[in-house]
């Protein structure tokens, strides 16, 4: 009688350690993005992202050369402008996907520049027109897809003054 209960107590313990691990894993983060290698980053400076595929398999980046940036504004989040190609140059397109393995890395670069097209004047190409975002709370979003299903991973950061 003791050894049967003994066995039904350690099969109860079994499983609710299994249990416990695979919560635990399905919530970790398939993704970590890493910013200037975690030093602390001075308005004026370029940023470093690198987004780490932290997954047991590999996925893909969606847009992974378009960087999606957001400023807190009160309570809300405005989208950063940023061009991807100076305004009205023939540049080639970026692939729209990137298969990121398990365990590697990609990097981004951001000087720290919103920039837009100023307006077209007589068939002239159109002025890139650049302005630094100074001090504040930001985030950088990352869209990825595995298994068929697409996610967004958030990094929030903030860039203060020098």
């Amino acid at each position: 009688m003791i050894k049967t209960a003994i066995k039904i107590l350690l099969l109860i313990v079994l499983v609710a350690c299994n249990l416990t691990q695979k919560l635990t894993s399905s919530n970790e983060s398939q993704i970590q993005i890493i910013i200037n290698e975690g030093k602390p980053i001075k308005e004026g400076e370029s940023i470093h992202f690198e987004i780490r595929n932290n997954s047991l398999r590999d996925l893909t980046l969606i847009n992974p050369y378009k960087i999606l940036i957001d400023k807190k504004e009160g309570e809300s989040w405005q989208k950063i402008r940023i061009l991807d190609c100076p305004c009205d140059a023939p540049c080639q397109p970026k692939p729209e996907k990137k298969l990121l393995e398990t365990g590697k890395s990609f990097l981004l670069n951001w000087d720290q520049n919103e920039s837009w097209c100023g307006p077209r004047s007589s068939a002239q190409i159109r002025e890139t027109i650049y302005k630094k975002v100074g001090s504040g709370s930001y985030r950088l979003l990352i869209r990825s897809k595995k298994n068929g299903k697409e996610s967004t991973s958030y990094k929030y950061f903030n860039i203060t003054i020098k």
